[in-house]
């Protein structure tokens, strides 16, 4: 309901198919009326007015006349674009949809039992552009593989399960496995390899839906879009093209990749009650700490449910408990979560928690190769060097044990914040927006960071390298040593 004072005349009721989806009435001279999520109930003058929808970025829109009664306005299911071939999305076939579902009911690749693993990656192309598309030639899943958590290949998603090349091409497997950790990775040669953690949960189906997308300008450099997939649950094999619960997951995962406060009343229920997709549920409560003043209380009961539901520890789920005063017990990160959010509360708290990501853990090495945008925790593979700009904002930082002419000025140390972010900042970015081998090139560290003598941190400034630079403090600690190491090899 608005703020603003009650206004004579009529109640506008609206409601939305997609639950997820934000209404606006918007009123003649272009001024916000009310919003809500879901359903909207707003006593209106009379007048003109428009009623405006969003789900994901597609809008909805129709003016509608308020007299002296009520009205009523039902917006329809918005095709939003989604990875996974839904009904009512915007970049899906049929066929598509048929493939998903036959394919995902079997089992290519048989690693364990327990749990499946299914992916599903396919290209689209806009309606009468068919014609003018060259053929796609290769697998839509070509590079991409299953790992486990020594790296070593468990399935080969070019070479096991069903493809169809013709018209707008797919490529399916479903791998059934041991429930635990995974790491699906995808090989460019001309921009190196992706990773990210795949959650496999006992009697569940981890469903990954996988679009193409251009990750250069190169005319070969065309692969599986990580950033964008779309990671589904279901209960056993199968997907479901109609499945109201999985549409209602995906609009929650867009809400979070575009920071939209999306939890409409009937999602809050679900939370409160027990929701039983995991996935909702975990995109719910990251939904639920958007919020100006988390329920917190709600965020437990999320947290109870979710462990009850996926059946073992889960880096995402116990990655949430750390919003709360009782933390996340005993569970060590030694490897990273699935959701990127996920992993900021993780760092976040390593300023007082440096257990949490031990020292020499797989979670801490891959912590300065985070690569990409979007709402999936991805690292470039392979890359073990330190960036200089690290180093360097590092070194901006640190306190010598002496004065020394080689260490004054632009290396000692300051209370306020170090000059060298702006360039770190601007050189992930950099990073990001470019996978080509040549943008990952490592510049010889800067001479003051080599210069310097002891490095010293106090307690303040390693929680605000920590929670400024983005990477846990096991990470810090680390490359605090190396820095060390490397004074203590410089002659005086």
């Amino acid at each position: 309901m608005s703020s603003s004072e009650p206004r004579d005349g009529a109640h506008l009721r609206v409601r939305a198919e997609d639950a997820a989806a934000e209404i606006f009435v918007i009123d003649a001279h272009f001024h916000l009326v009310d919003r809500g999520i879901g359903t909207l109930e707003t006593p209106l003058s009379p007048g003109v007015y428009k009623v405006k929808a969003r789900a994901g970025v597609q809008t909805w829109e129709q003016h509608i006349v308020v007299r002296d009664r009520d009205e009523e306005v039902v917006i329809p299911p918005l095709d939003f674009t989604s990875p996974a071939p839904l009904v009512h999305t915007a970049k899906t076939h049929e066929y598509h949809m048929q493939a998903a579902s036959s394919c995902s009911r079997e089992v290519h690749v048989t690693a364990g039992q327990g749990s499946w693993i299914f992916v599903f990656a396919r290209d689209w192309t806009p309606p009468g552009r068919e014609a003018t598309r060259p053929p796609l030639a290769t697998n839509p899943a070509r590079g991409l593989s299953l790992r486990n958590l020594q790296g070593n290949q468990v399935a080969d998603f070019t070479a096991s399960g069903r493809h169809d090349l013709s018209l707008d091409p797919w490529a399916a497997c479903n791998v059934q496995v041991t429930p635990g950790l995974y790491r699906l990775r995808l090989e460019r040669p001309v921009g190196g390899e992706l990773e990210q953690v795949i959650v496999a949960s006992p009697g569940w189906q981890t469903q990954i839906f996988l679009l193409q997308r251009a990750y250069s300008p190169e005319p070969d450099d065309r692969y599986a879009d990580l950033p964008g997939a779309s990671i589904l649950l279901a209960r056993g094999p199968g997907f479901s093209e109609n499945s109201a619960d999985l549409r209602r997951t995906e609009l929650a995962r867009l809400g979070l990749v575009n920071q939209r406060r999306v939890l409409s009343d009937d999602i809050r229920r679900m939370l409160q009650d027990k929701v039983m997709n995991p996935m909702l549920g975990i995109y719910g409560a990251h939904l639920l700490l958007l919020e100006k003043q988390p329920d917190l209380a709600l965020l437990q009961t999320v947290i109870t449910n979710l462990r009850g539901l996926v059946g073992m520890p889960h880096p995402d789920v116990e990655a949430l408990t750390l919003r709360l005063e009782s933390g996340a017990g005993s569970y060590v990160f030694d490897q990273p979560p699935m959701l990127r959010r996920s992993w900021s509360l993780i760092v976040d708290a390593t300023a007082h928690r440096p257990d949490l990501v031990p020292r020499g853990s797989f979670a801490a090495t891959m912590a300065d190769r985070v690569w990409g945008e979007g709402a999936w925790l991805l690292w470039m593979e392979g890359d073990e060097k330190t960036p200089a700009d690290l180093e360097a904002a590092l070194a901006s930082e640190v306190q010598p044990h002496k004065p020394s002419d080689a260490v004054r000025g632009s290396t000692r140390g300051s209370d306020s914040p170090f000059a060298a972010i702006a360039a770190l900042q601007a050189a992930t970015r950099e990073r990001s927006a470019s996978t080509r081998p040549e943008a990952f090139a490592m510049p010889a560290p800067p001479d003051a960071a080599a210069r310097l003598l002891r490095p010293q941190l106090d307690e303040d400034k390693i929680q605000r390298l920590v929670q400024t630079l983005g990477v846990p403090r096991a990470t810090i600690e680390q490359l605090v040593d190396a820095i060390d190491r490397k004074v203590q090899s410089q002659p005086e």
